[in-house]
């Protein structure tokens, strides 16, 4: 078997059917290569009874449900035991794969033994159990490619990863006490390591956008564990080999490389209560360690800088951005951009975009 798709189920009844018929309808089942694998994560709603009623009819669908309810992560684990494709891939109920996507993956990772995993494009939708041929408003949305520090703001590696077995044997298998990051704790484990993940610019998936969904039901958890991986992989052991280092550099140069990750934080603006744009916190994190280490850091002065005073921080913009203006070690051109930016702060202007961001 080429290929196992997880479907990981508790209380979703209603998407089950669709989910099911979407992998029985790719390119690489009807060609014998994809085993369904569910895991019934001790349901309320019967999916068990749409799972075998399908299954009667077509092969290669594995069901087993479990005597209590377990997270995600803990059920993705099962079905990777039990499974026997070369890959596994995450199958949500509520997303659905492009008619050949799953076909895709499989090809990219047969062609480029290199990387251990890969992952698509998708489109979002707010039509519940939609497909890619209706007329439905869709939104594309373009992965970006496998760069680990961008791990710190998304999961990058989109809402199906698909994952060479002999990986988790690398690397272990998902944390299954986590509810919500298990996947991104994943995949900067799979980083840390030195493997990388390929992104096939192709579309594979179709995501359901849903207010209740796993990240927004339980963003206490979501917040908690992502504190938690901050912390770890922030720390420069873990974080030098997310940057492709081997050894910690020195405070001038670790310092760099923390000031371009936080400065990474202006593709991931957030609107704060009064409407403002707000940098995420995991941005000002980077930026003040990088300061802490060179108190020259441009790029981290800056920034912090342009930040604050989108904020309102007027006075302390300026008194920073002043005293890059009196250093030597400036450039000509820099000298010029943190000029025009310190009358922009003068200007009580409020808007990232104005600024010049390093």
């Amino acid at each position: 078997m080429l290929v196992s798709a997880v479907v990981s189920t508790c209380n979703a009844r209603k998407f089950i059917r669709g989910r099911i018929k979407n992998l029985l309808e790719q390119t690489l089942y009807r060609k014998g290569e994809l085993e369904i694998v569910v895991i019934d994560s001790n349901s309320g709603e019967d999916e068990g009874g749409i799972v075998k009623e399908l299954s009667s009819r077509y092969e290669h669908i594995l069901y087993l449900r479990t005597d209590r309810r377990e997270t995600v992560y803990g059920a993705w684990n099962r079905g990777i035991k039990i499974s026997r494709g070369r890959y596994f891939i995450n199958a949500n109920t509520d997303d659905r794969f492009s008619g050949n996507g799953l076909e895709k993956l499989s090809q990219a990772l047969e062609t480029e033994p290199e990387f251990a995993a890969a992952y698509g494009d998708w489109y979002y939708t707010l039509t519940e159990n939609d497909r890619f041929s209706s007329s439905t408003p869709k939104e594309f949305y373009p992965y970006p490619d496998f760069y680990p520090p961008l791990l710190f703001y998304h999961q990058l590696t989109s809402h199906a990863l698909m994952i060479r077995r002999e990986t988790f044997k690398e690397i272990g298998l998902f944390a299954d006490a986590m509810e919500v990051c298990g996947d991104r704790d994943w995949v900067f484990r799979l980083a840390a390591s030195g493997r990388k993940a390929l992104h096939l610019k192709k579309t594979v998936g179709l995501y359901l956008k849903r207010g209740d969904s796993l990240e927004r039901s339980r963003s206490d958890a979501a917040n908690r564990e992502f504190g938690q991986l901050l912390n770890v992989y922030m720390a420069p052991e873990n974080f030098i080999h997310l940057v492709g280092r081997t050894e910690i550099p020195d405070n001038k140069e670790l310092a760099k490389l923390y000031a371009k990750t936080g400065s990474l934080g202006i593709n991931f603006l957030k609107k704060d209560e009064s409407g403002v744009d707000s940098l995420p916190q995991q941005s000002l994190i980077f930026l003040r360690r990088a300061l802490a280490l060179d108190q020259d850091n441009l790029m981290a002065v800056n920034n912090l800088a342009v930040a604050a005073a989108v904020q309102g921080g007027v006075e302390f913009a300026q008194m920073e951005m002043a005293k890059l203006l009196k250093k030597d070690k400036i450039g000509e051109i820099d000298r010029l951009r943190v000029a025009q930016n310190l009358s922009l702060i003068e200007a009580a202007t409020r808007c990232f975009r104005d600024f010049f961001w390093y």
